[in-house]
């Protein structure tokens, strides 16, 4: 019998049961969420429904260098919810921010980055816990824009 990866792609994530009942009880249908909490959970799905659906294709776009030369960058928008899921996170999950991160802005073909799941799945869980254990919610920062 093959073992089935736990990713919550295929919604079977190490902390899945938390992500359910966190997500329908922070996160709007449609928009922004109120909290801090809400939108740090909502971002973190955002950046993994992208990578996983989208294969990145709508988080970076290409750009030119002095040189001519053709290379990939971040769009504005996923900038903007890479910058508030780190600003939530520390330790591993913040490690696998900034690995993502790098990997879309030096990326040759941001479609090919298959080696950074587990970097997703790390957000993912250091997200969920995040957001279970803070105790307050903060607003959302005004620099903030998605």
């Amino acid at each position: 019998m093959k073992k089935e990866t736990l990713n919550y792609w295929n919604g079977n994530g190490k902390f899945q049961k938390e992500f359910d009942k966190l997500y329908k009880e922070l996160v709007p249908s449609s928009g922004r969420a109120k909290t801090l909490r809400g939108e740090v959970l909502r971002a973190a799905n955002k950046l993994y429904y992208e990578r996983f659906n989208n294969g990145n294709g709508n988080a970076v776009e290409e750009a030119e260098d002095e040189d001519g030369e053709t290379y990939y960058k971040i769009t504005p928008f996923f900038q903007d919810l890479i910058s508030i899921v780190k600003y939530a996170l520390s330790g591993e999950g913040l490690k696998a921010v900034e690995k993502v991160k790098k990997s879309l802005t030096y990326a040759d073909d941001p479609i090919l980055l298959k080696g950074f799941d587990k970097e997703y799945e790390t957000i993912m869980d250091s997200v969920i816990l995040w957001v279970k254990d803070e105790t307050k919610d903060e607003e959302i920062p005004s620099w903030y824009k998605n």
